[in-house]
């Protein structure tokens, strides 16, 4: 009893919490009020506890303090829970913030209520510039009225969101982003609250514009030349060919005869080979070598009969590509 007179008690707390606590003790009881604070206590086994230390002051009847009257309560496990529970808030907090899909939330109206700090910096719009229908003010002019579209048919039918559009950054430039949502529903089937992500997509949106600029480009090469130029899978149907092609097999575009095989087209003798270039280009072999034929397909025969798979490229052999 006698080390825990005065202040003797605190010799039992934790180095780090011994004159935080003396201290918040020392000040209530100058002021003659209750006294709380929250400290880690030694235990019979040389181990820590959280305890939480409460004190009322107690006077005499004439008004005279005359000190507290207190508990301590182990609070080790509700310590051990909050410690947990700031764990899991960090690692959502950083999961969230290094995702580069950024979240938000609506209401069941399609009023947004929530927008993580990152996406406000990037677009440089307040909190309240954003919440609610402010978010539209973002988009770009020619996405303005298709998105509305779509998100106002979300909200009538409770359909999943999945749009993609421009947004205006904060330097006044707009980027591609895909706009993502999802309504979550009570137990009656009610929509409570709209959850969605914004994902940027320009660098992906880039690389497709300029996939289909070369694509073009290389139809556009493919198409002006005079020559017969025919691509084929492995049955012998017919992927691709120019328009030299089609004046040569007087076929038209769309027509039932575009399905046939390429067999039906060449004279029986032809028709062979075709199929021994198959089964070596299924093989992964060099094609058998091939001669002119008589037919309607004889100007373009040996065009593809090369025994040499390094120049002609994997594709060659694989699609029968011939030039």
């Amino acid at each position: 009893m006698e080390e825990a007179s005065g202040l003797g008690w605190t010799r039992a707390l934790h180095p780090e919490d011994q004159e935080a606590a003396g201290q918040a003790f020392l000040e209530a009881s100058a002021q003659r009020i209750p006294y709380q604070y929250e400290y880690r206590l030694r235990k019979a086994d040389g181990g820590w506890a959280w305890v939480i230390d409460v004190g009322q002051p107690r006077f005499s009847d004439d008004g005279r303090f005359e000190g507290y009257v207190g508990s301590v309560l182990d609070i080790s496990q509700r310590r051990a829970m909050e410690a947990a529970l700031r764990e899991s808030e960090d690692h959502y907090r950083l999961s969230v913030e290094l995702n580069p899909q950024i979240p938000w939330t609506a209401t069941p109206e399609g009023l947004v209520s929530e927008v993580r700090p990152r996406l406000l910096k990037l677009m440089g719009m307040s909190l309240e510039d954003k919440l609610g229908e402010g978010w539209a003010a973002a988009l770009h002019p020619v996405d303005l009225e298709p998105t509305q579209d779509v998100w106002a048919r979300c909200l009538l039918t409770g359909e999943p969101l999945d749009v993609e559009c421009r947004l205006r950054l904060a330097d006044g430039s707009h980027r591609w982003f895909r706009v993502r949502a999802a309504a979550r529903r009570d137990a009656e089937g009610r929509i409570i609250r709209w959850y969605g992500t914004v994902e940027d997509i320009q660098d992906r949106k880039l690389a497709q514009e300029a996939l289909k600029e070369s694509e073009a480009f290389a139809r556009g090469v493919l198409e002006s030349s005079p020559d017969c130029i025919r691509v084929l899978n492995l049955e012998g149907e017919l992927v691709f060919m120019n328009n030299a092609g089609y004046d040569l097999l007087e076929v038209e575009r769309g027509s039932d005869q575009e399905r046939m095989s390429l067999d039906a087209f060449v004279a029986p003798n032809y028709a062979e080979l075709l199929r021994a270039q198959r089964l070596a280009a299924w093989a992964g072999q060099p094609l058998p070598a091939s001669s002119r034929s008589e037919g309607r397909l004889g100007a373009m025969a040996g065009r593809c009969g090369r025994d040499h798979p390094e120049r002609c490229g994997r594709s060659c052999l694989r699609d029968l590509r011939c030039a």
